[in-house]
Parts: structure tokens; C-alpha cells; sequence
């Protein structure tokens, strides 16, 4: 799977332009950086919204979980260790943690704020590649699939993006600067639900400064899955409801459309320089029923 985090992320192609014979004024320019890593302590309030609607929106099942993301300052340059617990002093654990998530992140930002490196990947990367070599030893995947996995997977960038996705994405903006009459073209990389393998998404970011309001920003990024790509969910999608079927999971049923949207809202505070917010919406459509995963970063505490 190739990957590529910040040369595709953002693809900056302003598309609004002044009118023909107006008097042309110079737009604010918005450098959204985080001054976070000056902190010695700072906590995001993560909560996780996942549901499922059918055709007539009505919700069918809902799931939701809080937990708290606590960065507390190391010895290293703008490093932080983060950890996920259950209340946001950190007295006690994440009681819906994964493995990967019950091993605390050690995380370099650069001068701008933005996520620099994953500074302990190795021990991420053995913990991926402990659960393929178990699926090798049991016949599930192939050894040419296991060597291929690991060349793959050691690398830092990899590995972070698989471990800390959204986090990278919270601070991604960081080394960017914004025309704040702008519209861009933005290409993200985005996986597929059925194969894992990642697409690459054309949307756009756009910025609102909403009434009322004198130091908050919204940064907003929508990409959807297109023309060509939707022909390939839609076959990744009945290649995967067929294999559910054969082994008796869930019922063989026709498939006629997918699609897959990935929406990102920033709300940014110019006086603080943070981002107090962030909310990460990933949408799949099945036919009529869609199956959403909503994920609310606030900013809890700094200090």
C-alpha cells in the first residue's frame, strides 16, 4: 500500500477570484499552528459515535464511548507521552483500549506544532507484525504475503498513520497556511473498508468564520468517493459479502451501490493558536443503509 501523508494531503489550488472591475483587497491569510507543544501537559476529551440508518434515516443501531487523551511532556525536544484513559486525570484506564491503544504513544511535534514523528514505532511495528506471523502460522495468509507485510510495515510513517491516524490529522494543518476567501482542492488518502488498501479521494477545504465570533475559525474537508472509485468499492464490497456468506456469518444479499465519504470540521482559535476542536466523520453507504463512525476531539485541559 503506498502511502503518502503530507505531499497528498493537501493540494493548495485557490478557485475564487476577484470580479473583473471590483477593487481587489487582500485577503487574511490563517498559519494554524499549535502552540500545544510549548505545553507541559495538555488533554483531549475524545467521543466516538458509531451508528447504522436505513434507507429512511432511521437509526438502527447506535454505539457511543468517551475517553481521554492525556500528552504530558518528556525529556525529549516537543515530545509528549500520550496515553488513552477513562477520565481526564488519567486515574484510570480506557476500558474499551485495544492492545495497540493500552501502549502509550511517544510523540515528536515540530516547531509549527505539527505531528514530526512517532519516536517509539518499533514497539507498534513488532506488535503488527506478532499478530501476521500468528495468521501465517495458522494457513490465514501466505508467507510471500507475510515477507511482503514486512518490508511494508517497517516504516515509521506507516506505522504511525496505523496507530494514530486521526491524531496526525488533528494536528496536520499545522505546517499549512490558509487564504481565508479560499477554496482548495484536496486529495486525501483514504482506506478502503473492504480491502484495506488505500484511495485516493478528491474533495475540498474551505473556511468559515462563523457570526458572531471574533477569534474561532472552521476549517472544513470533504472527500467522497468519485465516478472511478465507486465501481471498485462496489466490487471490493460483493467480493467481501461473499466471502461472509460462504463461511455463515451473514446472508448472501444483492449489492448495487457503495459509496464512501470522509468529512473533516476544524474549529480554530487565532488568539490561543489551537485547535479546540476537531470532528472526524467517515460515512459508508451499502445499497440504502449507511454505517457512520463519528469521532469528537475537544480540547479538555492545558497547562
Amino acid at each position: 500500500m503506498t502511502f503518502l501523508f503530507t505531499a497528498l494531503s493537501i493540494l493548495f489550488a485557490p478557485v475564487q477570484a476577484s470580479s473583473a472591475g471590483m477593487a481587489e483587497t487582500k485577503p487574511d491569510t490563517l498559519y494554524p499552528i499549535s502552540t500545544l507543544f510549548n505545553k507541559q501537559h495538555f488533554v483531549y476529551q475524545l467521543i466516538t459515535q458509531e451508528y447504522i440508518t436505513n434507507e429512511n434515516d432511521f437509526f438502527l443501531d447506535v454505539k457511543l464511548d468517551t475517553c481521554f487523551l492525556i500528552f504530558s511532556r518528556t525529556e525529549g525536544v516537543n515530545t509528549f507521552d500520550m496515553g488513552y484513559y477513562g477520565d481526564a486525570i488519567g486515574s484510570k484506564p480506557w476500558k474499551n483500549a485495544n492492545s495497540i491503544q493500552l501502549q502509550p504513544l511517544r510523540i515528536k511535534f515540530n516547531n509549527q506544532g505539527a505531528v514530526l514523528e512517532l519516536v517509539n514505532w518499533t514497539i507498534f511495528r513488532d506488535a503488527l507484525m506478532s499478530g501476521i506471523s500468528k495468521q501465517t502460522t495458522a494457513n490465514l495468509i501466505s508467507p510471500e504475503k507475510f515477507d511482503e507485510e514486512r518490508v511494508r510495515l517497517n516504516n515509521e510513517k506507516i506505522i504511525r498513520r496505523l496507530v494514530m491516524e486521526d491524531i496526525n490529522y488533528l494536528f496536520d494543518l499545522c505546517d499549512d497556511s490558509l487564504r481565508e476567501d479560499g477554496e482548495y482542492i484536496r486529495i486525501k488518502p483514504v482506506r478502503s473498508p473492504f480491502s484495506g488498501e488505500d484511495m485516493y479521494l478528491q474533495g475540498n477545504l474551505t473556511l468559515e468564520r462563523p457570526a458572531g465570533t471574533k477569534n474561532t475559525l472552521k476549517i472544513f474537508t470533504k472527500n467522497a468517493a468519485g465516478a472511478y472509485e465507486k465501481p471498485i468499492l462496489l466490487e471490493e464490497c460483493n467480493e467481501y459479502a461473499k466471502a461472509a456468506a460462504a463461511d455463515g456469518t451473514q446472508p448472501l444479499s444483492e449489492i448495487q451501490r457503495v459509496g464512501l465519504n470522509n468529512e473533516v470540521e476544524y474549529q480554530y482559535n487565532t488568539a490561543k493558536k489551537t485547535m479546540f476542536r476537531a470532528i472526524f466523520s467517515d460515512v459508508l453507504a451499502i445499497n440504502f443503509q449507511s454505517r457512520g463512525n463519528i469521532r469528537t476531539y475537544t480540547l479538555w485541559d492545558s497547562k
